[in-house]
């Protein structure tokens, strides 16, 4: 979001993406944050697939547009807000598969509120990151979720029908965390049986 101009964002994701490969490859290190990182890989076990996935995607995001669906906007929260929590995970050395599920459905909990709370913002500058569908099945379109009210705008009312029903989406996700928890803590927790009901 510094950025308004795409071709710069790419850039900027792309020198990431080249000094990652760098390092990887252990190429000589010229900027001070390509040395860092060349530290970092010697000291601890950052796991660079995360890193590359991470920027991978933003690359992606870059170019998709809206969200149509409610599923995309889950995509969207378990390669962003998830994939921070793996990364923690990961350099504290935990490998467990309840703490990567609970993780899972965590990030996708806070990526779906940070889009709530960050919605003002998205339709200011005409990013769709609510879903369409769910705003289609309220009767809430983009260029109508405000509505002039004298000399003030006022945000429709059915608009807060889709928050409601994507903050939904984020509690269920929360619910699931908390259900792994309950059941990893008191040994009870069935391995064969996914908790997403997939």
């Amino acid at each position: 979001e510094i950025s308004k101009e795409r071709s710069i964002v790419k850039t900027r994701l792309n020198w990431w993406r080249s000094t990652l490969e760098d390092v990887e490859n252990d190429r000589p290190a010229r900027e001070p944050l390509a040395r860092m990182l060349t530290e970092l890989r010697k000291e601890t076990r950052v796991n660079f697939k995360l890193l590359h996935r991470l920027i991978d995607y933003q690359l992606f995001d870059i170019e998709r547009g809206s969200l149509t669906t409610m599923e995309e906007l889950e995509i969207y929260a378990e390669n962003t807000r998830s994939l921070m929590l793996y990364m923690n995970l990961h350099l504290l050395g935990i490998d467990d598969r309840d703490c990567n599920l609970m993780a899972s459905h965590l990030g996708r909990a806070l990526g779906i509120c940070d889009t709530l709370k960050k919605s003002p913002y998205y339709i200011a500058v005409g990013r769709g990151y609510l879903p369409t569908d769910v705003m289609l099945r309220h009767n809430v379109y983009n260029d109508k979720i405000y509505k002039t009210m004298g000399n003030e705008s006022i945000v429709a009312d059915e608009f807060y029908d889709v928050v409601l029903e994507v903050a939904a989406y984020a509690r269920k996700h929360l619910q699931l965390a908390r259900q792994i928890q309950t059941e990893s803590l008191s040994g009870q927790r069935d391995l064969t049986k996914d908790p997403t009901g997939a």
